[in-house]
């Protein structure tokens, strides 16, 4: 009998540590000043865990690079991080004319986490300045993004310019655009958001521009503890003789080449979970009841 009431307390005693594990307060380290990648930081701050994560961001610019070490509410953005540990980067993929060369530039480096202290200073110098070196098939670029030599125009979607969302991947009315034959370049967005439900919501135009560099923007997180790359938001700048179809985003996603050899040093080692230390208190609890049942 004792032995019984002794689970039942116990079942309610892990019940409790969970909620309140759940429930507890985040602390992060909060410096928004941070010069170069030896920033010192001791300031800490408390945030609620379910609705902010802690974050280490570096963002390189023309002629310098910036850090922050502080923390982001989940509602900084228009897509639901699906699990609380993740590297989000901004990469773009360019084609540069005067070498010849299709060259990929990480813009914005961010590590997001959830435990207390997670963003420690001294993982600044860990965040890649190449982020995760976001790829794609030279063969594919040059197909899909450059106007081929005599090829005086492209035919592009040419759509309302306010977005066009809906519920359905890889479409819109065919009603409310037309196909244009532009002899600049060819804008085809996609953007994901995911809040209450998701939603893809696409831009797709001719743009008379002097600008004429085919490029594709990324935006994607690397979750960590999946081990999955997704892409929230891809704007690409083309002048291929089909690039504003819709299915350029599957093939995008398809063929993406990503490197994760650089971010080894925020990869799960022993972080500390409810299911981790509930394992501990079972066992202490084990142990006891064997010394109440002697």
């Amino acid at each position: 009998m004792p032995g019984h009431i002794f689970r039942g307390i116990y079942a309610i005693l892990l019940v409790c540590f969970c909620l309140s594990q759940v429930n507890q307060a985040l602390r992060c380290y909060e410096c928004l000043d941070c010069v170069d990648e030896t920033c010192t930081c001791e300031k800490m701050i408390e945030v609620d865990a379910k609705t902010s994560f802690c974050v280490l961001v570096r963002e390189n610019l023309v002629n310098s690079v910036q850090f922050e070490i502080r923390h982001m509410p989940r509602n900084e953005t228009n897509y639901y991080q699906s699990d609380p540990y993740f590297i989000s980067v901004k990469e773009i993929i360019s084609y540069n004319a005067s070498i010849d060369q299709w060259l990929s530039q990480a813009n914005v480096i961010e590590y997001a986490c959830q435990t207390d202290g997670c963003n420690r200073p001294d993982l600044l110098k860990e965040l890649p300045s190449n982020g995760l070196s976001l790829n794609l098939p030279l063969s594919w670029l040059n197909e899909n993004l450059r106007r081929k030599s005599g090829q005086q125009t492209s035919s592009c979607q040419h759509c309302p310019p306010e977005p066009i969302c809906s519920r359905t991947q890889y479409q819109v009315d065919p009603k409310v655009c037309e196909v244009k034959q532009c002899e600049d370049v060819c804008i085809v967005d996609q953007l994901i958001e995911n809040i209450s439900g998701t939603q893809y919501c696409y831009e797709l135009y001719c743009l008379a521009t002097p600008i004429r560099t085919p490029q594709i923007y990324l935006r994607g997180n690397y979750y960590i503890n999946k081990r999955t790359f997704e892409i929230i938001e891809t704007d690409i700048i083309c002048r291929g003789s089909n690039c504003s179809r819709l299915e350029i985003f599957k093939e995008i996603e398809e063929k993406l080449e990503k490197n994760y050899d650089n971010i080894k040093a925020f990869l799960p080692s022993n972080r500390a979970t409810c299911l981790s230390t509930s394992l501990i208190v079972i066992l202490l609890l084990i142990i006891s009841e064997h010394f109440i049942i002697l």
